[in-house]
C-alpha cells in the first residue's frame, strides 16, 4: 500500500479519536456536576424503649416494633440535576442478614418506604437502618461502613455504633 492510501486510512482515525478527546473532556465534568447526591448527615443511635416503623409492601402497610437496637440514619440530599435512584446498601461489603433492616424516607412521607427510592434535583432522602441484633460485627463502640450504590454514583460512609 502507498503512502498516501496509509494517509487516507490514518487521517480519519485520527480525527475521530481527537473528536472523541474533545467530547470527553469537555462533557465529563458538567456530566459530574449533575450527578451529585451528597451525604448531608449521619449518626447512629442505641434505642431502649420501643419504637413503631410504619412502611409499605407490595401489598399494603406493615410494621415493625423494635426495642434494644440501633437506629443508623443517613440523610442523602440530591445537589445535582438529574434524579438519581438507591439501587443497593451494603454494610462492611458483606450482604445484609435478617439483624438488619433498611427503610428509606423522603421529607414529605410519615410512613417509610422500600430500598429502590429515587432522589430527584433539590430533595432529600433519610435511609434508616435498623440493627436488631447485637453481636459480631454490630458492638457498641464499632465502626461500620456503608456502602450506598445509586443508580448514577457510589457513595461510602463510616458510621460509629455508640
Amino acid at each position: 500500500m502507498s503512502a498516501t492510501g496509509r494517509l487516507l486510512i490514518i487521517t480519519p482515525i485520527l480525527l475521530l479519536l481527537s473528536t472523541a478527546s474533545y467530547i470527553i473532556t469537555t462533557t465529563l465534568p458538567q456530566l459530574a456536576s449533575m450527578l451529585d447526591v451528597e451525604v448531608s448527615s449521619a449518626y447512629a443511635l442505641w434505642c431502649e424503649t420501643p419504637k413503631e416503623y410504619r412502611y409499605k409492601t407490595m401489598i399494603g402497610i406493615a410494621s415493625v416494633t423494635l426495642k434494644n437496637y440501633w437506629e443508623v440514619t443517613i440523610t442523602l440530599t440530591n445537589k445535582g440535576e438529574m434524579s438519581s435512584k438507591i439501587q443497593d446498601i451494603i454494610i462492611n461489603n458483606k450482604p445484609l442478614t435478617e439483624d438488619v433492616i433498611i427503610l428509606t424516607k423522603k421529607a414529605d412521607s410519615s410512613i417509610y418506604d422500600t430500598l429502590k427510592v429515587k432522589i430527584k434535583p433539590g430533595e432529600s432522602v433519610k435511609i434508616v437502618i435498623l440493627i436488631t441484633r447485637m453481636g459480631g460485627i454490630f458492638m457498641h463502640g464499632k465502626v461500620i461502613q456503608v456502602d450506598i450504590k445509586l443508580q448514577t454514583q457510589h457513595l461510602t460512609k463510616m458510621v460509629l455504633l455508640p
